[in-house]
């Protein structure tokens, strides 16, 4: 139960959470989600140590790198204030655009090494298991001790929800297939070879799809609505704040959308999300639309501080 600490990329109490200035280095986010979560995750089968590994890789660690693989953030705070990003301040190592370089350039390269790596998260075995932690699309030869299991994902999770799976056993023996449910999936449908499971065994998150001994189709609907969260009320730097999430993503106001001074935007949380996906911008993504209010700077007097 760890949380970032003030100015610095190490961790302290859960409830401390002043998102303006808490901020962890692309690096060491790449350390705690391989070393501490992933291998919780592998030791104890439990998949909420994936739930946290995967937010890290889809909002920071993504976050990170520009899609053209040329810039970068070497710190990446929750709320980031372009007018204060200033020289010789508290905020100097802040920057509200990716930067083509660093001084000292430990990040970028972790986050290169981290996504060639992205197998040992989507993945990992136990005997005759093969434990499926990330939908992400992608082809694998998984090995186990008795033979090996070709796997195919198709995957549209961040937008519909729906996932596609072709298993293909080689070898002699009962393999065994354990699907993550993540813990934001409220709602799901799975069918295997176009018949919908309804008894399957659950163990810690873990779905089990038992004796795979020929080529099998898993279909995958995930429900995964936009939606408004809330921290605890002990985080008191987030009392009154809501974030906007739609599935493992963590989605950012920003003020080439929405102007500038993002504080002063009110938002009633009952009302209803639109959902668009467009398929123009950053290579698709699923854009989402609601209603709020803003303060009027207009009748405000130059420089005064109070009214």
């Amino acid at each position: 139960n760890l949380k970032p600490m003030e100015g610095l990329p190490v961790f302290g109490r859960q409830v401390n959470s002043r998102i303006s200035v808490y901020f962890q280095e692309e690096d060491l986010k790449e350390y705690i989600g391989q070393v501490n979560d992933l291998q919780m995750a592998q030791i104890t089968k439990d998949a909420s140590y994936m739930d946290v590994v995967e937010r890290a890789l889809y909002n920071t660690l993504l976050s990170g790198i520009a899609q053209d693989g040329k810039s970068f953030f070497y710190v990446n705070p929750l709320e980031v204030w372009p007018d204060n990003c200033i020289d010789r301040t508290s905020k100097e190592h802040v920057k509200p655009v990716r930067q083509k370089w660093f001084g000292v350039a430990c990040c970028p390269p972790n986050i290169a090494r981290t996504l060639a790596s992205m197998g040992q998260y989507i993945y990992f075995t136990d005997k005759n298991t093969a434990y499926v932690n990330l939908y992400i699309s992608n082809e694998a030869q998984i090995e186990l001790e008795e033979g090996a299991l070709k796997i195919q994902i198709e995957s549209d999770l961040t937008n519909t929800g729906h996932i596609r799976m072709a298993i293909t056993p080689d070898g002699e023996g009962e393999h065994r297939l354990a699907l993550r449910i993540p813990d934001y999936v409220k709602t799901y449908t799975i069918k295997r070879d176009g018949k919908i499971l309804r008894n399957a065994r659950i163990s810690q998150s873990y779905l089990l799809i038992e004796d795979i001994k020929e080529q099998t189709e898993i279909e995958i609907d995930f429900e995964v609505p936009a939606k408004f969260v809330r921290a605890n009320p002990n985080v008191r730097e987030d009392a009154g704040k809501v974030a906007l999430v739609k599935g493992p993503l963590v989605y950012c106001l920003e003020e080439t959308d929405n102007g500038e001074n993002l504080p002063s935007i009110f938002v009633n949380t009952k009302q209803e999300l639109k959902e668009t996906f467009e398929s123009e911008l950053l290579g698709g993504v699923t854009t989402i639309r609601f209603t709020g209010k803003k303060l009027n700077m207009d009748t405000w007097q130059d420089g005064a501080l109070y009214d």
